[in-house]
């Protein structure tokens, strides 16, 4: 076993079995029971408490379910709340949609009311790129607040704590996207939204240039006439916005209650081992974290760590994120987060992708896709803080066969392949972590 465990791992850290002074237990105690265990979880609080959209109900109770869960494994756990204007996120769509069409007529009745026409198209371009592509609060004040819930519990090593892992998923669930609903579209998914923030910017682009024309009194009938011929056209673009989103709820399995369960498997792994006197951890901390909000710009993620900064700082602190764990074909590390704006430990990106090919998986690394939203890792990585995430799903902006954000997200949906896949790679994950510690003191 010794053996193995340095022709798997040892080339990552510079060190061979004669210098090492541990011999960690590498061998893989994943089983078919903890997969099945893992998607069963899933699919009982899904049964219990239906779709779990932030601020409601069923999302309060199924929190409770996960924190039963983990006090029976983990040290301590807690429930945490924090409160939340779950539709600050997603509401630039409407306001695109109706900003357009006012603000429009605005510009064609001309003279000062193309000083409103910009001031409509302006404030909608900026409330989006603040609030949806970058995830700002800016715009926070303007909606009401909902309380979330995050769940965590703690598995303590045996000696000194000198690092900590984050084991992190989501357990609230997203809003139907009309967009995504029909199978044969999904592919149309991504044009559909660039061509309209495409005609609406460029529109308050042209208005601008326009203003600024007509304050120093240039001639801009034809310019104007320009103008209308793009609003006339593009208007089914933008006008599709105000429809991009449902008033259902997705079941979340795939996305993201899995990696939650997933994550509560981990524990009660270390837990059990813990408590039958085989501690495997001598200086590794593991955090089990389900965060809730994360459909809402990752605000359940945001609040944990503000609340935590200050221990998240005090020792090294790695956050291994899971989201969207539908399939082994397309595990993928994430580099770059929040629409690529924000970088991730690719430190823990090649630890990962390294070790899952040492279990005979294939997966990429590299920054999530421009126009692919974020993960909770990226609230992490505002405070320099390593973390990455590991997706089960293709990171493409063109795709199709998708379930997230549908009806059809149920436990159905998941490979199982890709739920022991994903159990392998983090146990072995914070093995790992545990042993290059061990072994550099």
């Amino acid at each position: 076993m010794t053996q193995q465990i340095f022709q798997n791992y040892g080339h990552l850290i510079g060190v061979n079995e004669k210098n090492s002074n541990i011999a960690e237990n590498f061998e893989n105690v994943i089983t078919e029971d903890d997969v099945s265990d893992s998607l069963l979880m899933t699919k009982e609080i899904i049964d219990k408490y239906g779709p779990r959209l932030t601020g409601t109900n069923s999302t309060k109770l199924a929190t409770q379910n996960i924190h039963e869960i983990l006090s029976k494994h983990c040290d301590h756990s807690k429930i945490e709340t924090f409160k939340v204007p779950r539709e600050s996120f997603m509401a630039f769509m409407k306001i695109f949609a109706i900003s357009f069409i006012f603000s429009s007529f605005f510009f064609l009745l001309g003279g000062f009311w193309t000083i409103i026409a910009v001031i409509g198209y302006s404030f909608a371009s900026i409330f989006a790129l603040l609030q949806f592509v970058l995830y700002k609060e800016t715009f926070d004040f303007l909606f009401r607040k909902f309380t979330g819930y995050n769940v965590f519990g703690v598995i303590k090593p045996s000696k000194k704590i000198k690092q900590r892992i984050i084991v992190q998923g989501h357990h609230d669930s997203a809003y139907v996207m009309n967009f995504m609903s029909n199978p044969k579209l999904q592919k149309l998914y991504a044009p559909r939204i660039f061509i309209g923030l495409f005609v609406f910017i460029g529109t308050n682009f042209l208005l601008i240039i326009l203003l600024i024309l007509d304050i120093v009194q240039v001639q801009t009938n034809g310019f104007r006439m320009v103008i209308t011929y793009i609003i006339l056209v593009g208007a089914p673009t933008v006008i599709q916005f105000f429809f991009f989103k449902s008033n259902k709820i997705s079941p979340g399995a795939g996305d993201n209650l899995i990696a939650s369960m997933i994550a509560v498997k981990i524990a009660q792994i270390f837990g059990e081992s813990k408590k039958d006197g085989h501690n495997l951890l001598k200086h590794t901390e593991i955090v089990v974290l389900s965060t809730d909000a994360e459909e809402s710009a990752l605000r359940g993620a945001r609040a944990y760590v503000k609340k935590h900064i200050d221990e998240l700082k005090a020792i090294p602190t790695y956050v291994f994120n899971l989201d969207s764990i539908y399939n082994t074909e397309h595990l993928s590390f994430l580099t770059a987060d929040i629409n690529g704006f924000i970088k991730l430990s690719s430190e823990m990106a090649h630890d990962g992708k390294i070790i899952a090919e040492s279990l005979g998986y294939t997966t990429k690394a590299g920054p999530i896709t421009w126009g692919g939203g974020g993960t909770d890792a990226a609230e992490y990585a505002r405070y320099n803080i390593e973390a990455t995430t590991l997706l089960g799903m293709e990171n493409s902006a063109i795709r199709d066969g998708l379930v997230y954000h549908t009806l059809n997200d149920t436990v159905d949906s998941i490979e199982p392949s890709a739920v022991k896949a994903v159990l392998e790679i983090v146990y072995r994950y914070i093995l790992y972590k545990e042993w290059k510690l061990s072994d550099s003191n």
